[in-house]
C-alpha cells in the first residue's frame, strides 16, 4: 500500500513516517506539511536516513500518488483535508480530533460508497481497552466522572477520547447521577458535564496522553486508568489500522476498535 502522511513534520507525523519506512508491506510515496517545511527529507526530518520523499506543502501533488493517507495534522485544516482525499478517491486513517459535527456530517455523506474514512481518536490499544472497560462497567455504576490530561500544546479540550468514552458510557445508560454541588465558588470548578458525566482537562507540560474514569455508588468507587508515556505506543494502532482497513466498509468510522 502506498501511504502519505499529513503533518509529516509534527511529534505524531515524525513517528508516523519513521514506522511506516521500517515495515515492509508499506510504501512511503508522500509527505504534507507547512510550506516552511516543504523540501526538507521526510526520512532524515524523523530521524531515519534519506528516503527521497520530500515534504511537500502541496496536497493535490501529495494525494495524488497514494491509495491511503495518514492523517495527524489538526482540526482547523484536518476536515479539509480529509474532503479533498474523498474527491481524490483516497483512503483516510485519521489521528487528527476535534471535527465540527458538521464536518463530521459532510465527510460521512461525502465518503459513503467512495472511500474508507477511519477517525481515530486514540491509536494506543490500552487505551482502547480502557474505553471498552468504562462501558462496560457503566451499566453497574450510577455516578461517574473522567479526567483526561495531556501535554500542553493539544490543541482542543475535551480530548477526543474522553468524548468517545463518553459516549461509549451513554449507550449502555442514558444518563448518571451527578451529585449537587450547592455553591461553585470558582466557575468551571466542575467541569464539563453531559448527561451528569463531568469531564476534567487537564493540560501540563511533561505529560502525553492520560485519562481516568472514576465510578462511584454507595461504599465503593472504582477507577480505571490508562496512560501513555511514549508516542511510540500509538504506532502500533497505526499499523493495525493500516493492515486492517479491509475490515470496515467505505463510508465514515470512528474508532481503532472497528479494526481490531
Amino acid at each position: 500500500m502506498r501511504v502519505a502522511v499529513c503533518g509529516a513534520n509534527g511529534r505524531m507525523g515524525k513517528e508516523v513516517v519513521k514506522t511506516i519506512l521500517n515495515t515492509d508491506d508499506f510504501i512511503l510515496t508522500g509527505a504534507f506539511d507547512r510550506e516552511e517545511s516543504a523540501g526538507i527529507d521526510a526520512g532524515e526530518n524523523a530521524g531515519c536516513k534519506n528516503c527521497g520523499v520530500k515534504i511537500s506543502s502541496n496536497l493535490e501533488e501529495v494525494l495524488a500518488n497514494c491509495d491511503c493517507i495518514v492523517d495527524f495534522t489538526n482540526s482547523s485544516i484536518s476536515a479539509e483535508i480529509i474532503k479533498k482525499a474523498i474527491e481524490k478517491n483516497v483512503d483516510c486513517i485519521v489521528g487528527a480530533t476535534g471535527h465540527s459535527d458538521k464536518d463530521l456530517e459532510e465527510i460521512k455523506e461525502l465518503a459513503k460508497d467512495k472511500t474508507k474514512v477511519l477517525i481515530v481518536p486514540n491509536f494506543s490499544i490500552g487505551a482502547v481497552l480502557m474505553m471498552r472497560f468504562a462501558k462496560e462497567a457503566s451499566i453497574y455504576f450510577d455516578s461517574a466522572e473522567i479526567i483526561e490530561l495531556h501535554h500542553e500544546k493539544k490543541m482542543d479540550a475535551p480530548s477526543g477520547t474522553s468524548i468517545k468514552t463518553l459516549k461509549g458510557m451513554l449507550e449502555n445508560r442514558e444518563s448518571f447521577l451527578s451529585p449537587e454541588t450547592k455553591k461553585e465558588t470558582m466557575k468551571g470548578a466542575r467541569g464539563a458535564e453531559e448527561n451528569g458525566i463531568h469531564i476534567h482537562s487537564v493540560r501540563l507540560p511533561g505529560m502525553v496522553a492520560h485519562q481516568e474514569v472514576i465510578f462511584g455508588k454507595e461504599g465503593e468507587y472504582m477507577t480505571i486508568r490508562h496512560d501513555s508515556t511514549s508516542r511510540i505506543c500509538f504506532m502500533s494502532g497505526v499499523l493495525v489500522a493500516l493492515r486492517n482497513l479491509d475490515k470496515i466498509s467505505k463510508g465514515l468510522t470512528i474508532g481503532l476498535e472497528a479494526v481490531m
